[in-house]
């Protein structure tokens, strides 16, 4: 429930006592539980709960302003919401210690920070400007500085001391204990570039990228669906790991990325331990490997078009269904000893909707987080910036301190129309290496979608344009000779 103090005029009231604007229906604000899973609230304050935690409440009325920011108690028994006027909503055990709501502001509030004890909070302005309440003490702010772009939230320091801003342009300003980070270059200095496609060993696709482009890339991301086959134990013919892959891996010092996925088999199915056999068997193969075996689980789980969604699953299933089975893949590889592998969860770009969160393991299931999205010709243009940005502020926010793998993307050639308006494939790719360490300091590792598919050239060497473009900008540009560890 709301706070009485809020009722009472302790603030201005930033609940209108009639409103006719409809109610958003996209998320505003996220905030993960510290006993696992988490909240999201749309802009008029509906809050929804995923990962098992319990609901304490929604605002019940109409907003003058949208929610735009929202932190959990340090119990996980409570949240607060905040409205871009500054008014403050308490719910659960999470007590209300002032708001904004009745002072003039010259920009509005983007988002908020709850101290370590819960005893207090910080609410940042698009200018910077930070206001602290209850035990949330002031380490400073960025309100009398000129910024390039505003500021779009904030992040606390694990000891409660400090906190960073964080600016819609990548930059980062830390506070107090907050340490400084440089946002412009990805936490590894470099970028590794890798391709996706379906099997390198089959066909000539591989080679033909190799001899067309003269690159070796860093990491092969390739797609293995053996679990329908997979009972009781591993089928001869579809192992996780291919012999012939593996020999074309070690002997070009390639990263295997393996996308493994379960089909439209039950995931109910899996956690009763029907593929326990099959699970350890892939796990001794990944063992024997002799290097970082890299595994994007269902990957795109939160697309209606994968057969592990839950609109694709038998009844009952749910995105908890689909966390559930994450933790007891990764469980059982570690119980059986494996400590080679890396997991990678990769969701498509959902322009921010939320439909992300509700499908996230936890930090401790999950080593590295991706995100997968294409500009095609069949839809409106979009730059790497348009299909990426927001997802990548959204999964940043949602798995902090993870770093991010551009798991798959590529453009199609322009058509006529786009091309008459100035739009191309080569432009497309020069966009993107731009964007990746200017925008997106996270992203460690970016996969260029080598594959044809009904039809549709993703490759590089569609034109002589966009294959001349990707070695300029991308094989021979330093910022992306990183490796994968």
């Amino acid at each position: 429930m709301i706070d009485p103090s809020l009722e009472s005029g302790s603030v201005a009231a930033p609940i209108a006592a009639s409103a006719s604007s409809p109610a958003a229906t996209s998320m505003a604000a996220v905030a993960a539980s510290p006993n696992g899973g988490g909240w999201n609230s749309d802009a008029q304050g509906s809050v929804t709960q995923f990962g098992g935690s319990a609901s304490y409440g929604s605002v019940e009325q109409r907003l003058n302003r949208p929610v735009v920011g929202m932190a959990a108690s340090s119990t996980g028994g409570g949240y607060w919401l905040v409205a871009s006027d500054g008014g403050v909503f308490s719910f659960g055990d999470a007590r209300f210690y002032g708001s904004t709501g009745n002072i003039h502001l010259n920009r509005p509030i983007v988002g908020m920070a709850a101290s370590s004890t819960g005893g207090g909070y910080w609410l940042v302005a698009s200018d910077g400007g930070v206001f602290s309440f209850g035990d949330a003490r002031f380490y400073g702010s960025r309100a009398a500085s000129g910024l390039n772009e505003p500021f779009v939230g904030m992040v606390p320091s694990t000891d409660g001391l400090g906190y960073w801003l964080a600016g819609q342009d990548g930059l980062i300003y830390p506070f107090g204990s907050a340490t400084s980070v440089n946002p412009t270059t990805p936490r590894n200095s470099r970028i590794a570039f890798g391709i996706a496609m379906n099997d390198p060993t089959t066909g000539s696709l591989f080679r033909n990228y190799q001899s067309t482009t003269g690159n070796t890339p860093n990491f092969i991301n390739y797609y293995q669906d053996p679990w329908s086959s997979a009972v009781p134990v591993i089928s001869p013919a579809e192992p996780i790991m291919f012999s012939a892959n593996n020999s074309l891996t070690e002997s070009e010092g390639i990263v295997p990325v393996i996308s493994w996925g379960t089909n439209a088999i039950s995931l109910q199915s899996i956690l009763s331990g029907r593929y326990d056999a099959y699970i350890d068997s892939s796990a001794s193969q990944v063992k024997a490997y002799p290097g970082s075996v890299y595994i994007r689980l269902d990957w795109e789980m939160n697309g209606p078009w994968s057969g592990w969604n839950p609109a694709n699953q038998s009844p009952g299933t749910t995105p908890a269904t689909f966390v559930a089975f994450w933790r007891y893949v990764v469980t059982r590889f570690r119980s059986d000893g494996v400590t080679n592998t890396k997991w990678v969860w990769s969701p498509n770009v959902d322009a921010g909707n939320g439909s992300m969160a509700e499908f996230y393991p936890g930090a401790d299931y999950v080593d590295m987080v991706g995100l997968d999205g294409y500009n095609k010709g069949d839809f409106p243009w979009e730059s790497f910036g348009q299909l990426f940005q927001s997802s990548y502020n959204e999964i940043v926010n949602l798995a902090p301190g993870k770093p991010v793998m551009i798991a798959e993307t590529s453009s199609l050639e322009a058509n006529s129309t786009q091309s008459a308006q100035g739009l191309s494939k080569a432009t497309w790719i020069q966009q993107m290496a731009a964007h990746i360490p200017g925008s997106m300091p996270a992203v460690t590792a970016l996969c260029w979608y080598e594959q044809p598919v009904g039809g549709q050239d993703f490759r590089v060497e569609s034109s002589a344009s966009s294959l001349a473009s990707l070695r300029e900008y991308i094989l021979d540009n330093p910022i992306f000779q990183g490796r994968l560890p």
